[in-house]
């Protein structure tokens, strides 16, 4: 049997998104011009569905951002829009933002090294947020599209937005990157924090020290609805968003309109592998006492 996307159309997705981007500029305070505004839902929309897109996609992200802060839902609508291993290739459009910045070298993605790079400070602001420098290889299962992703976030938006909300937008995708422990017994969450101060205070930023703790508790909230369904009262629930993720990363299962038994048997000891495996202390997060 072939597996079947149900997912909202293409269409559908766009105006969804273009609102939301309408609804967090008015809250930004940020004066963007229409036109603007409907190319970069454009820019979001056009891979979150894509081909290979089962759980990753629009209706995904419009979960993940929540209806209340302007920062969380602009940090969820850019946080999957860069997913390699799934999408098998980054979107042209997507591109455009990536390649000045990295390169493919032997298969592998990788930051530029320090001579190929011009003078960027948002940028280097990702880069610090993430703990990436130049020349270093991107990892596929640790940061590797959460940081490409942000970077696209800050690009696309730097015309618009202060430094300091490009900063706590890349900060709330950074958490995006799931199933983290503690590094000698400090929290993914204080390590987050203690990169905002840092960079803050290199590039003469305007955040408080208040003003950096909210935005980690927003990174925390947005890293914990990304993995919502693991808290969810019914096990069905749970059960039907990790059914999503199996053709995602399991091409075969969708690629030819059949599969043997051995693609299907693949999938599923690759699923149980990752669950048996999983520590329940690192699904979700807090930070100071939040939530």
């Amino acid at each position: 049997m072939l597996v079947e996307k149900t997912v909202i159309d293409s269409k559908e997705a766009y105006l969804q998104c273009l609102e939301k981007l309408i609804w967090a500029i008015d809250r930004l305070k940020a004066e963007v011009e229409p036109s603007e505004l409907a190319r970069i839902a454009e820019l979001i929309v056009q891979p979150m569905t894509g081909p290979w897109r089962f759980f990753h996609t629009p209706e995904h992200i419009f979960e993940v951002g929540g209806n209340k802060d302007a920062i969380e839902v602009m940090a969820a609508l850019f946080h999957d829009i860069v997913y390699v291993q799934v999408d098998r290739s980054i979107n042209f459009n997507v591109s455009y933002y990536i390649t000045p910045l990295t390169k493919e070298v032997n298969k592998q993605l990788k930051i530029r090294d320090r001579s190929e790079l011009s003078a960027d400070a948002t940028f280097e602001m990702v880069m610090l947020v993430f703990g990436f420098v130049p020349g270093e290889v991107l990892n596929p299962f640790a940061g590797q599209n959460e940081f490409l992703s942000a970077l696209v976030a800050a690009k696309a938006l730097e015309p618009f937005l202060k430094r300091e909300q490009l900063l706590e937008i890349a900060a709330c995708i950074e958490a995006t990157i799931p199933f983290r422990a503690a590094e000698c017994g400090v929290t993914v969450s204080q390590i987050l924090y203690d990169r905002l101060q840092a960079i803050t205070s290199l590039f003469n930023l305007s955040l408080t020290d208040e003003q950096m703790r909210e935005t980690v508790k927003k990174a925390v909230r947005i890293s914990n609805r990304d993995v919502i369904s693991f808290s969810h009262e019914s096990s069905a629930h749970f059960l039907a968003n990790t059914w999503n993720l199996l053709p995602e990363t399991n091409h075969n299962i969708t690629s030819y309109g059949f599969y043997s038994v051995r693609d299907y048997r693949v999938a599923l000891l690759k699923m149980e592998g990752f669950l048996t495996y999983l520590k329940p202390e690192v699904i979700f997060r807090q930070f100071e006492g939040h939530p």
